[in-house]
């Protein structure tokens, strides 16, 4: 997420948070609802045996439904029930769920009453939801669920840009300043409590500070061009008149030539420090073949190279025609 902005994080957060929140909302809701008609189904089965039990007892036993078959200790069961209650006689008394194929459900309870084993068998394949009213359930609510989903990010999106609407201005401010800092920045935002306050007023601090130091830069600027190229000049026309003399004096040819090329660096020294040293958007410059400049640049180092023992090589060579 390093390349994100932090209004594509924001979403992602949110998108992911309230996807997996929906999902698990979703499964916790689809089990509640299975257990909660496990529970009827076994509810009912339990109503069932007690008042059978009773009736029994008073000698009236109760006529049981379509749904619901009963089977005593010593009947044999259908090979239906037989791999899960094969030994019901011997099983303790209580409610279970009968594993059946054809994705069928049974309950069941046994109870003991009579010196006899009873076994209720409750058949809720036509009370409950079918196989294909499940899928279809199931289908809705994935539709639901996309439905949600599209929905919630169309109005986080819209939320977000709205919420994100007075950082966009902020920064369209900040952009006007830095293309026309010699406006005065302005610093008329109300709510100086929350973050957009704050933030804006660091940046007016920050433009303030900016603009002090820029003031200073250029007086610097203007102070150090004359006083280092003042000493400069007069080396150079110090120069000059040495020359003069170089015909009665040939051995000051070498050092007046040494004079005049390093003269000629800190000349362009200077020249370059103070471009640098300057915040100008129209420099002066000029077109200059790459060639022609590696060449004076070794030229220029082969002095200082040969009194430290080493020597420039240029491996290659440029295009005659390449500009900058």
């Amino acid at each position: 997420m390093q390349h994100l902005s932090l209004s594509q994080r924001v979403k992602l957060t949110f998108f992911a948070g309230f996807t997996l929140f929906a999902l698990v909302s979703l499964a916790v809701i689809f089990a509640v609802t299975k257990n909660l008609e496990d529970y009827i189904f076994e509810r009912q089965l339990s109503t069932l045996v007690e008042q059978y039990q009773s009736a029994y007892t008073q000698g009236k036993p109760l006529k049981l439904n379509d749904n619901f078959s009963l089977y005593q200790q010593g009947d044999a069961l259908p090979k239906a029930y037989l791999k899960t209650l094969e030994n019901w006689p011997e099983m303790p008394a209580g409610i279970g769920e009968i594993d059946h194929p054809d994705d069928r459900d049974y309950h069941y309870a046994v109870s003991f009453f009579a010196n006899k084993a009873w076994l209720f068998i409750y058949d809720v394949n036509q009370l409950e939801l079918s196989e294909e009213i499940e899928q279809l359930f199931l289908h809705f609510i994935w539709f639901g669920f996309a439905s949600l989903v599209i929905a919630y990010f169309l109005f986080f999106q819209l939320v977000l840009k709205r919420s994100l609407a007075p950082m966009y201005q902020l920064i369209e401010q900040v952009k006007q300043h830095a293309q026309h800092p010699e406006q005065t920045y302005q610093n008329h935002y109300a709510y100086h409590d929350n973050e957009r306050g704050l933030l804006n007023q660091t940046i007016a601090d920050y433009a303030v500070r900016t603009a002090q130091f820029i003031k200073r830069e250029q007086a610097f600027s203007q102070f150090a061009s004359h006083e280092l190229r003042t000493p400069v000049t007069i080396i150079k026309g110090a120069t000059e008149l040495l020359k003069l003399s170089e015909k009665n004096a040939p051995h000051l040819a070498k050092p007046i030539a040494r004079i005049e090329c390093a003269t000629k660096q800190m000349e362009d020294m200077i020249s370059v420090l103070l471009n640098l040293a300057r915040e100008r958007k129209n420099t002066l410059t000029e077109h200059a073949y790459y060639q022609e400049t590696l060449i004076e640049v070794v030229e220029l180092m082969q002095e200082p190279l040969q009194k430290a023992h080493k020597k420039l090589v240029v491996a290659g060579q440029l295009s005659a025609e390449l500009m900058g």
